[in-house]
Formats: structure tokens, sequence, C-alpha cells
């Protein structure tokens, strides 16, 4: 039915799929065929919010089931697609689209390289600066993924962007879900630092020190949220807590 020429069928089918495919991996990988996914691709480029919303949910889903659905969304030059409508003036497009663009961040590093190809960062962060809340939260979280999936060129990449200061800034947003993906940025930030050591500093730390975050998340470990407690412990005792200083004194000392 996606293939109907009648637009109102198209939009109810495009529901239907999007519902039927809700968090259940199982119905992605079935929905997910390449000749599927290059539809819902195509049914983007038509200028419909009534179809446009309803196939953008469902590349939404088919982006969350696996790497083989942001492979097919790839190859059908779904990136391309929604860098157009993350650029569009609705917000919902902007939101949704910007989802989007994060569940491909979840994938591999050579399927992240190929959406940081586009240069679309610098643009994303601008979004975090001037866009609402809503839409703030989901360029937050596609930062986020390129963190946590993304290799040591693509987190240095990212860094070189100032993406940090973001991240210090919004660990203490009181929105919980967002603190969680900041302070897990910053700690796969210090581990960055950590394997990038010079003289054993630590960039990263040093510069949580300098702009002083580290009273911040110190804070953090009080959290009534048991990962943003945990979250928080990790950072501190792993990278700032005074056993962790004494012994680099102690390794540079024997250096000396």
């Amino acid at each position: 039915m996606i293939f109907h020429q009648n637009y109102q069928t198209v939009s109810d089918a495009c529901w239907g799929l999007k519902y039927l495919t809700n968090g259940n991996i199982e119905i992605i990988k079935l929905v997910a065929k390449p000749k599927i996914t290059k539809r819902f691709i195509d049914l983007l480029r038509i200028n419909e919010p009534q179809i446009q919303i309803p196939a953008l949910r469902c590349i939404i889903n088919i982006l969350a089931g696996s790497d083989e659905g942001i492979q097919q969304v790839i190859d059908s030059k779904g990136i391309e697609v929604l860098i157009e409508l993350l650029q569009n003036q609705e917000t919902q497009f902007r939101k949704e689209s910007c989802w989007a663009l994060s569940n491909i961040c979840s994938g591999t590093p050579l399927q992240i390289q190929y959406l940081l190809d586009q240069k679309i960062i610098p643009y994303i962060i601008g979004m975090i600066e001037t866009d609402p809340f809503a839409i703030k939260k989901e360029a937050i979280f596609l930062l986020s993924n390129i963190f946590h999936q993304g290799n040591e060129e693509q987190i240095e990449y990212l860094i070189s962007l100032e993406t940090l200061p973001i991240f210090c800034e919004m660990i203490s947003c009181n929105e919980i879900s967002i603190e969680k993906v900041c302070l897990g940025a910053l700690k796969r930030a210090l581990l960055f630092g950590k394997n990038l050591e010079q003289n054993k500093n630590n960039i990263i730390a040093q510069y949580l020190e300098e702009r002083n975050i580290i009273q911040v998340i110190s804070n953090l470990e009080n959290s009534r949220d048991n990962e943003i407690s945990s979250l928080s412990t990790q950072i501190i005792d792993g990278y700032f807590s005074e056993s962790n200083n004494l012994a680099q004194m102690d390794e540079m000392d024997e250096l000396n």
C-alpha cells in the first residue's frame, strides 16, 4: 500500500507500519528491506506533510533496529534527504530529522563518518544554540552518540568543534535524560584524553578543571537518579580523586 498513488492510502499505510515497528526489533527487521526503505526515503521527497511525517517516523524506527537498517538508509541516499529536512523551518521536521540522524550516529564508525563527511555537524551545533529545547535535546543526543560510537579521530573532530562546552553546560539542565548523555559524553572524552596523555597530563581533565566543572559533577554524585550518580562517581574516582592524582604524581617522580 505504500506504493499506492493515493496520498491518503500511502499515509495510512505508513502510520500503520510506524506503529507496527515501534520498539519491536524483529518486526523492524521484517519491514526493513531495501526496496521498502528506499520507498520511505522517496516519500520524504514528496512535499506533502501527511506523507512525509509518517514516512519519517518509519525511517526513525528502521534506523533504531540495526546497523543493517542504517546502511540501507545510507545506500538509499537517506542522509542527504534527512539533512534537507533538518533545514526545514517547521519544528517537527527539524526535530524528527535530527532524531533520525542521531540514530545513524548509533551505528558503526564508518556509518558515522558518512554523516560527518556531509559537513553538517557545525549546523547541528548551531541548532543547539538557537532552536527550541525539544530540537536542542535531539541534537545533543546526536553529538553524544558520536562520542560513544565514534572512533578516536571522530571524537577529536567533535572536540575541535567546541562541543565540550555544550556538555559542560547541559549537565546541570535539570533534565535527567540530557544530564545522563552529557555525563556519558564527558566520560568518553576523558578516556580519549587519557589515551592521548602527554607527559601524564590529561588535556580533557585539565579543561574541565579550568572550567570548574568538577564541582558540578561531584554534586551530581548525590543525584536521586542512580545512573547519574554512578556516572558522576565514575568520573570523579577515575580522573579526579585524590588517590588518582597521587598515583600520577608518583609516576612523574619515577620519571624524574
